[in-house]
């Protein structure tokens, strides 16, 4: 008898749905670690580090809230803080808080999570000295 074949397998499972008859590829993460909690409690016109990185391991957001009190822009970077020179945008400068824009924001990654690069912190940038709260969702891996 043949022993056990090895099969390499990632992150990510594919679900079946029997009432469509189909197979959804990496629908839903499996083997997800435990997620941690950081505050988002910021108020002042700078950039600001929420996840501080790890060393040879990547940031990984599972979701993330968060309101303005004022009028304020709001960009997130993956980067180290530091070093803003080497900063990489994750989004443009998004509208917060004015007339006709939006208080708050609400981003779940369900399916695939938001990933940074080894060992960099996640930064939320503020234009503006405007309060921002709220909470990020995150594992490190």
């Amino acid at each position: 008898m043949a022993g056990p074949l090895q099969v390499e397998t990632l992150d990510r499972a594919a679900v079946y749905n029997a009432v469509i008859d189909e197979w959804s590829e990496g629908w839903q993460t499996v083997f997800r670690p435990s997620a941690l909690y950081k505050a988002i409690n910021i108020a002042t016109a700078a950039n600001h580090k929420i996840i501080p990185g790890v060393s040879q391991k990547r940031i990984k957001i599972v979701s993330i809230f968060f309101t303005a009190a004022g009028e304020v822009n709001i960009i997130f970077y993956d980067g180290l803080l530091l070093k803003p020179e080497l900063y990489v945008p994750i989004t443009g400068p998004m509208d917060f808080g004015g007339v006709s824009e939006p208080h708050g924001i609400v981003i779940p990654f369900p399916y695939v999570p938001l990933e940074l690069t080894d060992g960099n912190d996640f930064i939320i940038n503020l234009s503006a000295a405007v309060q921002v709260s709220g909470t990020v969702c995150y594992f490190y891996q």
